[in-house]
């Protein structure tokens, strides 16, 4: 029986130990428009993001989440976008000189005893810019578990509009075929090195209520404080991103998607991006006047209708009350945004909506209704 209970306990531990907290974060054209940029200025910066062919830094143009992580021994603290959109993790590196890194935390290797060289190149770009170093080792921490000889991008530079997002890195939790340079991600080498006991992880989008309480992940499972009823699954297209089908969708009587679309699970993209002529039937179907992100002129958002995808087999919906962002001036601004590529993004505005299980086991991902 003591056997038992301590080994209750120590589950316990761990269980609590899979919680990393959240913070949410304004949006950076709102934090550019503070610090001086014209509208002209912000406007040329969009349509560089979204016209490049490379899914741009656009992604993190409403609000985006950030939660605190440590590298290396002793621990040195970073913020960092957890993102299902990308696999690697990157962080300043004591040596970076461009303006993005001056006010950002920064990895020194010096200072840890757990660091390992490897000095392998590194880029990613991000459609505006690229951030560039190279590859280092270390234990990296995530809400108490410590990973052994994680490869990360130490970087050296970093494009201008990093200066600001109020993080220091990116962690990407998609698929290692993603990775940059063949890195193993950080949850994968959890898991394979016995840290977490179920190869999947949990997230939760606090859409309201303060900042500080921005959401959650929970790795190794689910959190059922979190979500309510049974999760809805797709199975993945495509093991890369977290991509599946949505066999249809449907707005106040009329259909789009019909055929079945493309979608990508994305807590690092804000928004909901869909294709043009797809977007155009939303745009139609519930009154708005722009198809480049759908806004409604004269709104009264009680009378709006709800807009639903199929997924799994079953219609989760979303409000108007989670669709519609902000109003200003009788305008509302929707979540929705016309893209030129055929797939679809799931952001934020979806998954504040719905709890998110990210499935390697079974290679799939499930939504539950967030509460």
């Amino acid at each position: 029986m003591i056997a038992q209970i301590l080994s209750l306990a120590l589950l316990c531990v761990l269980a609590s130990s899979m919680k990393m907290s959240l913070k949410r974060n304004p949006s950076i054209w709102q934090t550019m428009r503070e610090k001086g940029w014209s509208p002209a200025e912000i406007y040329e910066l969009k349509t560089q993001s979204t016209s490049s062919g490379i899914l741009g830094l656009d992604d993190f143009s409403d609000d985006y989440y950030t939660g605190q992580i440590c590298i290396g021994t002793p621990c040195q603290n970073f913020s960092v976008i957890f993102d299902t959109g990308s696999a690697n993790l990157w962080v300043p590196s004591i040596t970076c000189r461009s303006t993005a890194c001056q006010r950002k935390n920064k990895y020194d290797a010096r200072r840890s005893s757990t660091h390992t060289a490897n000095g392998t190149a590194f880029s990613i770009n991000y459609g505006t810019g690229s951030c560039s170093g190279f590859i280092s080792g270390d234990t990296v921490d995530v809400a108490g578990i410590a990973v052994k000889n994680q490869q990360f991008g130490e970087v050296t530079q970093e494009a201008k509009i990093f200066t600001y997002f109020d993080m220091d890195g990116i962690l990407g939790l998609g698929y290692p075929q993603l990775a940059v340079d063949g890195i193993l991600p950080w949850f994968n080498n959890a898991y394979k090195q016995g840290l977490v006991a179920a190869n999947q992880f949990g997230v939760w989008l606090n859409r309201g209520g303060t900042s500080d309480d921005g959401g959650e992940i929970f790795f190794g499972g689910s959190d059922p404080d979190h979500y309510t009823g049974e999760f809805t699954c797709a199975s993945l297209t495509s093991e890369t991103y977290w991509k599946f089908q949505v066999d249809s969708g449907y707005a106040n009587g009329a259909t789009f998607c019909s055929g079945g679309c493309q979608v990508i699970a994305d807590t690092g993209t804000s928004l909901i991006y869909g294709s043009i002529p797809e977007m155009a039937i939303i745009a139609k179907a519930i009154g708005a006047n722009s198809i480049a992100q759908l806004t409604i002129e004269n709104c009264d958002i009680t009378s709006l209708p709800d807009v639903s995808f199929l997924i799994g087999g079953k219609n989760l919906t979303l409000t108007p009350e989670q669709y519609v962002q902000s109003q200003r001036s009788g305008i509302c601004y929707t979540g929705f945004v016309s893209s030129i590529y055929p797939q679809w993004i799931l952001g934020d505005v979806f998954l504040g909506a719905y709890y998110s299980l990210y499935d390697f086991e079974n290679n799939q991902v499930c939504f539950a209704e967030s509460k």
